[in-house]
């Protein structure tokens, strides 16, 4: 099981070295702050709010990362590795863009890249086990 470095802005100028994660027990505890940290704190003026963070296998040079949006009830993952990248794939009928807060900006995804957050949860796990794309994502542009 590789170990993750787990980036999260936690606040406008404020970047910390990453989160090392070695067992499903520490990751699930990094989302679960995370989670608690964006709904309260990354509010935008739709009402929506959530928080990004990304994952690479530590001490990997060319490791692949994971872009994961946490948001109460849902998010998404991004993969993007030196030859292969793609997202997780939600409703196909959904329309308009989710909006994930980080300081300094918005990050806009397609609503069809959302998924229920347990989806996006299990895509950490498996990048934890595996340090390779999440099998829940589509190696696809939204």
């Amino acid at each position: 099981m590789p170990t993750l470095a787990v980036w999260f802005i936690w606040g406008p100028g404020h970047h910390h070295d990453p989160i090392l994660v070695r067992s499903v027990k520490e990751l699930d505890a990094v989302l679960t702050m995370v989670i608690a940290v964006g709904s309260s704190d990354n509010e935008v003026d739709d009402g929506t709010g959530g928080a990004l963070i990304e994952m690479t296998v530590a001490d990997c040079a060319v490791s692949p990362t994971l872009e994961i949006g946490l948001g109460a009830r849902r998010g998404f993952v991004r993969y993007q590795s030196i030859d292969e990248q793609g997202w997780t794939v939600g409703d196909a009928g959904s329309t308009g863009v989710s909006r994930y807060p980080y300081p300094g900006g918005i990050r806009e995804v397609p609503a069809a890249v959302e998924v229920e957050i347990g989806v996006v949860r299990d895509c950490a796990r498996e990048f934890l086990r595996t340090g390779r794309k999440p099998s829940a994502v589509r190696t696809t542009e939204p």
